[in-house]
């Protein structure tokens, strides 16, 4: 059962691993290093707890403030895009 976690969260983890490498535009060496030391790190339950630690800071701390500061921005966009067309319309008559 432990097991079979574990296996599930390695899996999760080089999903991440995969996102984090496409959502930033790396050099194609720097990616391969990147897969590679993951894939190793993996493996070590030290440094597997470390880095799954990092991925939960990750999404916690950085990708939920950008989701909500991006849908702000949406709706402020929105907003703008609604005063504008009052003011159209409000020209055209």
């Amino acid at each position: 059962m432990v097991s079979q976690i574990v296996q599930i969260a390695q899996v999760l983890l080089l999903i991440f691993t995969g996102f984090f490498i496409s959502e930033f535009q790396l050099h194609h060496k720097l990616k391969v290093l990147i897969i590679k030391h993951s894939l190793k790190f993996i493996y070590n339950p030290v440094s597997f707890i470390v880095i799954f630690i990092i991925v939960i800071v990750y999404f916690i701390f950085i990708f939920s403030p950008l989701y909500w500061l991006t849908n702000l921005e949406k709706k402020r966009y929105q907003k703008n895009m609604e005063e504008y067309q009052k003011k159209l319309n409000n020209l055209k008559i």
